[in-house]
């Protein structure tokens, strides 16, 4: 090998060693999503006629698991519900199956702390689909429905669905 002076700086002559790379573009994808994910701290619990997940789990879920979850809940049951959290940015939400195309909903009603308030709605399963998507993505779902406070809504539901019912 022989050097080259230019400029005041000695450059060594040297073969170029070229190596292709292969690229597999699913696994990068995959890799995008799965370091996404990993950053997305949201876990939910869920009462359904054919499966439970329970709040001290801390089951961890995604935006299409989310979908499937909702989509599948048995609104005959009368107690189907789930709820999700983003420990991230402390939003809750809960969805609960009234009817084939009917959802209540609710969220915590944030003053300095939770003073037991909700604020609460009624959608169909379009508009469901919309607020999850928001809350994964974590843009202002809020704005998605109009809200009503609602401190025993739930419980005024609940009631209802069990006479109804009857």
């Amino acid at each position: 090998m022989g050097t080259n002076t230019n400029f005041g700086v000695d450059f060594i002559k040297m073969k170029p060693n070229f190596q292709i790379q292969e690229f597999n573009i699913t696994s990068i994808e995959s890799q995008t999503l799965d370091k996404k994910i990993e950053f997305q701290d949201i876990e939910y619990s869920m009462v359904n006629t054919a499966k439970s997940v329970s709040y001290f789990e801390h089951r961890q879920i995604d935006l299409q698991t989310a979908l499937n979850e909702t989509k599948n809940l048995d609104w005959t049951f009368l107690d189907n519900g789930i709820s999700i959290i983003n420990n991230k940015t402390d939003d809750c939400i809960f969805f609960r199956r009234v009817a084939l195309d009917r959802w209540y909903v609710d969220t915590p009603i944030r003053l300095p702390r939770f003073a037991g308030l909700f604020w609460a709605s009624y959608v169909d399963q379009s508009i469901v689909e919309v607020i999850l998507r928001l809350f994964f993505e974590e843009n202002d779902w809020f704005c998605a429905t109009n809200w009503h406070e609602a401190p025993d809504l739930f419980e005024e539901v609940d009631t209802k669905l069990r006479i109804l019912r009857k």
